[in-house]
């Protein structure tokens, strides 16, 4: 994996983990 790939996967993540919590949290 390249850097980039790995920083577009991270940034995907934490995208993905914010969205979880505030569907949550309603």
């Amino acid at each position: 994996l390249t850097d980039m790939t790995t920083r577009a996967l991270l940034h995907y993540l934490v995208r993905l983990d914010r969205i979880l919590a505030m569907l949550l949290l309603k």
